[in-house]
């Protein structure tokens, strides 16, 4: 069975399509796309779409989302060394979770650091065990 283009495939001709683009012509730009999408049948999916072109436009321009968990709010400088954990520009979403404990996790596309308490009281169980 043949895969058909995913959401990715066109945010990624949005991305672009919309490059080096002079004064006035992203309108006719969009235009065209979303004629393209009505014409794929894709133009139900132009939400998820969207989502995938906002992650793919920031890559390009070297930002990377981050979701940094941590067991309680803390101070600004401690988020700063976190994200610099990542190289380049980080673009984060602070979750507060309890269940963590205390640490922090920091998730990208690509890595997972896990420095929570609750995983290394986890793996200090199963060293005893």
């Amino acid at each position: 069975m043949k895969k058909g283009k995913g959401n990715k495939f066109y945010a990624k001709v949005l991305v672009e399509a919309l490059k080096d683009l002079k004064p006035g012509q992203t309108k006719e730009v969009i235009k065209n796309f979303v004629l393209f999408l009505v014409k794929e049948h894709k133009i139900k999916k132009a939400d998820q779409i969207i989502k995938e072109f906002e992650k793919y436009a920031k890559l390009a321009e070297g930002v990377q989302r981050a979701k940094i968990i941590l067991a309680k709010k803390t101070d600004e400088k401690i988020v700063e060394k976190i994200k610099s954990l990542s190289l380049g520009k980080i673009e984060e979403e602070i979750i507060i979770d309890e269940e963590i404990l205390g640490g922090f996790i920091f998730q990208t596309d690509d890595t997972i650091i896990d420095a929570s308490l609750k995983t290394q009281l986890q793996k200090l169980k199963k060293s005893f065990n």
